[in-house]
């Protein structure tokens, strides 16, 4: 006979899976180092930025382009167009990048990659 804590914690491990392992992110993540060999190699690839104009100005990876996370939604279409076009998306620690990626997949981009953060990469 099974011990009916150790049931419990069975069950409860299965949920823990099967929850990990049913998340549909709708956009794929990209390393910062794979992402800059891509790059290079890709010149179809759109870069960018999600930062404010004043981080933009600091310090940014050539080539970016910027659109504020806070104006994203209102601008992208205007600025990148075909919704097939592969877009790699950064900021400065990976939060906005994350936000950002999701909003583009929402409104219908097919081939979008978080690169996460620049913070420490770029200094």
């Amino acid at each position: 006979m099974i011990n009916k804590k150790y049931l419990v914690i069975l069950i409860l491990v299965v949920i823990f899976i099967a929850g990990c392992g049913s998340r549909n992110q709708p956009f794929n993540t990209i390393t910062l180092e794979d992402a800059i060999i891509k790059l290079e190699t890709d010149e179809s690839i759109v870069l960018l930025d999600v930062r404010y104009q004043e981080e933009f100005d600091e310090i940014r990876i050539n080539g970016s382009i910027l659109i504020p996370l806070p104006e994203l939604r209102a601008k992208v279409a205007d600025i990148i167009p075909d919704k097939e076009t592969r877009i790699f998306v950064y900021c400065r620690r990976g939060n906005r990048s994350r936000s950002a990626s999701q909003i583009l997949a929402n409104l219908g981009y097919e081939n979008v990659y978080d690169m996460g953060g620049i913070q420490g990469f770029m200094k």
